[in-house]
């Protein structure tokens, strides 16, 4: 059974968890059945703090019944009556609880003489309690009588019990200007006879804030109290510091100080822009080639002790400059700066933030010359339909052509610039991969995959023809075949006849690029 008692504090009482039967049975004429139950054992009380910080207390009472006399008495309800403060002669709740739960927690319905029986209870609340519980029972042919017992978890005060005194509470003077988020030292003294239940330690004046200090029933307790002052804190309003004591017999006394402190905010904000390239994660590195009608991709990270509000961006030589307004601490936006005709040539980023007190943060200064915009030129275009598949292309400007790979077709066409029209195919011994001229311009090269071969074709000749020249560099046991030959040098890859091709590991389905090989 759980019995709740919301005006009982923060917590709750809970519990009514009856354990153990004992039995007998005996009749006969004599003196009428009556019944006692007395308090067997208590444990506790124990002491804990809930997930509010706000303390709490248990405890486990073990009870017994007996009973005397002639004939048999059966169990009807119960009234739970529960009490807090120094007053305990008027309960501050009062609980029913039927029949039926009385007599699954005895583990009977009925008791007789010579019988004893035993249950056991847990009580837990916000602040140390008493409680009384009435048992009625019928004996049989007669009315109804009443079991009474009664028990304290924690001290019972009396209706003299002296309320609790404050007898420390100051603020030790900080040492620099005070902002949101710093910390104030409260130094806090309390005593109380009956014990020191919790204190409550407030904030009022630029922002409300509260902490519940649980103080173990200590009779006398000196603390230095580190108050942390919320960020939400208003600038400029004069802060009061209030301490409540509260003991075990539920009595309080406050006090407060103004100690004569307004916040102020003294820290600059900071900014720390990142540039979005146009393919690729955002970087620190403010390194491009844009065009006009181009965009700068920025992400704008900036934070501040209180407050931001402005996010200021400037592009020079050019001029520009534009804002956004912003609001909380930190804020990361992501902003698109069209580039202007009038930025060709090298451009910087300049970047700063303004806070809600007016406070600049350091500018942020893109590297000289490391941004660089072009003009966009616009030339006439020619269109033409091509049948079949088109995988990779290479343009011939010496010539006037463009080779096409047509890989699925397993041919070359070559694509005339001037009428925009096939003026010839060439069949190749496999699929091709891609192509790409060789740095003289006077060979074609072709990655022909399953061959683990290039085919070179000799632009020289007419009509053209295709020679295969097999890799011998290429490493077969984890499949290896080229795919991306390129006909100028790359980094770090040795040169063997102007070419280098690309290798590439297939594994079920999936490639991996490997080393540059050089083809011989």
């Amino acid at each position: 059974m759980v019995v709740a008692s919301p005006r009982l504090g923060v917590a709750a009482i809970v519990g009514l968890s009856f354990l153990l039967v004992a039995c007998g049975d005996t009749t006969g004429p004599g003196t009428p059945i009556d019944v006692t139950v007395s308090l067997l054992s208590m444990d506790g009380p124990t002491l804990s703090v809930g997930p509010d910080s706000a303390p709490r207390i248990a405890c486990n009472v073990d009870v017994r019944a007996t009973a005397t006399g002639s004939g048999r008495a059966t169990w009807g309800d119960a009234t739970l009556r529960l009490f807090a403060g120094k007053d305990r002669s008027t309960p501050i709740d009062t609980f029913v609880v039927p029949a039926a739960t009385v007599q699954s927690a005895w583990g009977k319905r009925d008791i007789g003489p010579g019988e004893s029986e035993e249950s056991g209870a847990q009580f837990a609340a916000g602040i140390p309690f008493g409680g009384e519980i009435r048992y009625r029972y019928s004996p049989s042919g007669s009315g109804t009588k009443t079991a009474v017992f009664s028990f304290d978890c924690g001290p019972a005060p009396t209706v003299t019990s002296f309320p609790p005194v404050i007898t420390a509470l100051s603020v030790e003077p900080p040492t620099g200007p005070v902002q949101p988020g710093d910390i104030l030292r409260l130094d806090y003294g309390a005593t109380s006879r009956v014990g020191l239940w919790e204190t409550t330690i407030a904030l009022s004046g630029p922002c409300t804030a509260r902490w519940i200090l649980p103080e173990g029933l200590q009779q006398s307790v000196t603390r230095v109290v580190s108050v942390a002052i919320p960020f939400a804190c208003r600038l400029g309003v004069p802060l009061r510091l209030s301490a409540t004591a509260v003991d075990a017999a539920a009595q309080a006394v406050s006090g407060s100080v103004e100690p004569g402190i307004a916040l102020v905010d003294v820290t600059r904000p900071t900014v720390e822009p990142m540039l979005g390239p146009p393919y690729g994660s955002y970087t620190n590195r403010f390194v491009g080639e844009y065009f006009v009608g181009d965009s700068l991709n920025l992400m704008f990270i900036a934070s501040d002790n209180v407050a931001l509000r402005t996010l200021v961006w400037e592009v020079t030589p050019a001029g520009f400059r534009d804002s956004l307004f912003v609001s909380g601490r930190s804020v990361a936006p992501r902003l698109t700066v069209p580039i202007r005709p009038d930025w060709t040539g090298p451009i910087q980023l300049r970047a700063y933030a303004r806070d809600a007190a007016g406070l600049v943060s350091d500018t942020f200064v893109s590297p000289l010359d490391s941004l660089r915009v072009y003009p966009t030129l616009t030339r006439p275009t020619a269109a033409a339909a091509v049948e079949g598949e088109i995988a990779e292309l290479a343009i011939d400007q010496r010539r006037g052509v463009i080779y096409l790979a047509q890989g699925y077709q397993r041919r070359l066409a070559v694509l005339s610039t001037t009428n925009m029209t096939i003026s010839g195919t060439l069949t190749l011994p496999a699929e091709s991969a891609d192509l790409d001229l060789t740095a003289s311009g006077d060979s074609l090269v072709v990655a022909l995959p399953s061959l683990r071969a290039l085919g070179v074709i000799d632009l020289r000749q007419s009509p053209l023809a295709v020679a295969v020249l097999p890799l011998t560099v290429v490493d077969t046991t984890i499949d290896q075949r080229p795919f991306r030959p390129r006909g100028r040098e790359w980094e770090g890859a040795r040169l063997v006849g102007g070419l280098v091709a690309e290798c590439v590991h297939v594994d079920r389905g999936r490639s991996r690029n490997s080393s540059p090989a050089t083809a011989h």
